[in-house]
């Protein structure tokens, strides 16, 4: 289970992590709460499509915190 507190920061800050923040004002209290399997983090062998899972990863992961935010208004 992975909880996400709501970033303020860049989408290129995001995919480097939180520890990018720069101030305490770039977190808000809303927080999203995701199921992660194993799977979603382990390349497979001659499949070029999962050579980056965790970039793939991160990258839904921005996509579904843009949706968010806009639903919000934040």
């Amino acid at each position: 289970e992975l909880e996400i507190v709501n970033w303020r920061g860049d989408e290129d800050q995001w995919l480097e992590g939180p520890s990018s923040a720069s101030a305490p004002s770039r977190w808000m209290p809303f927080r999203k709460r995701l199921w992660v399997e194993k799977r979603d983090f382990v390349s497979l062998p001659g499949h070029p499509e999962a050579m980056h899972p965790v970039q793939s990863f991160w990258e839904g992961l921005v996509q579904q915190f843009h949706a968010v935010v806009m639903k919000l208004g934040i």
